[in-house]
């Protein structure tokens, strides 16, 4: 999932960026989500970890470039695209090592050039996080952290069950562990795959999940299950 920031001071720029980024961004297929904000100020504040950020340079308060080295001391490798009026600006930007510049009024066709030249740049990390997933005759790039579990259903139907929605997905349960399982995915119940990321906690025949989902487990796999759950949070607790 790719987390996109857009800050400026005029909404309508705001918009006008992320309507161009969403359209070529579904056409890629591949997840993103925005947050947007009006000055620097409040994008400081956020928490949130960004792939990408387009930034005004020219904003009341902390302008763009104060902004991106306050950023750049918390994350040396974010992309920044600078949004500007004011191409005498850019020379001073320099020190925050932009990734690129779009001048207003906005071309589009320079945007969305930017944007792929991003994607064919950081492809290996964005991409090493997805999957594709068949939904009728369509294709879905999904993040697998945003994956809870997977649940078949009937004719080769399956619930992919995700941290803010729930997507009826083709496929086959043996097919989609095989993609998964470098991922610490487990299959506990013939009909179901889970993220041993998400497991809260596990019971005798139960394994309970941070939604409160509750996944059987098989009675034959039940020894194999246990052993590979202890497992990852061996490996959790030693990492950590």
């Amino acid at each position: 999932m790719l987390n996109i920031s857009i800050v400026d001071d005029e909404m309508s720029c705001i918009e006008e960026i992320s309507n161009v980024v969403s359209v070529f961004l579904e056409c890629k297929k591949v997840p993103f989500q925005f947050f947007k904000f009006q000055s620097g100020e409040d994008f400081l504040k956020s928490t949130i970890s960004m792939d990408l950020v387009f930034l005004d340079i020219q904003m009341n308060g902390i302008d763009g470039i104060s902004a991106a080295h306050t950023l750049r001391e918390k994350n040396k490798h974010v992309a920044l695209i600078y949004v500007t009026n004011f191409s005498s600006e850019i020379k001073r930007s320099f020190s925050v090592h932009p990734f690129a510049f779009i001048e207003k009024p906005i071309n589009h066709a320079e945007l969305i050039q930017n944007l792929q030249d991003f994607l064919n740049f950081s492809s290996p990390s964005v991409a090493k996080n997805n999957i594709t997933v068949k939904i009728d005759k369509r294709e879905l790039l999904v993040c697998v952290q945003d994956i809870l579990y997977l649940e078949y259903k009937e004719n080769r139907k399956i619930n992919l069950v995700m941290q803010q929605e729930t997507i009826e997905i083709n496929g086959s349960i043996r097919g989609l562990l095989q993609l998964l399982s470098s991922y610490n995915f487990i299959s506990p119940h013939k009909s179901f795959i889970i993220n041993a990321a998400q497991i809260d906690h596990v019971k005798v025949s139960d394994i309970i999940m941070k939604n409160k989902a509750l996944i059987p487990i098989s009675q034959k796999k039940h020894s194999m299950i246990m052993k590979e759950i202890s497992f990852y949070l061996h490996h959790q607790i030693k990492g950590a």
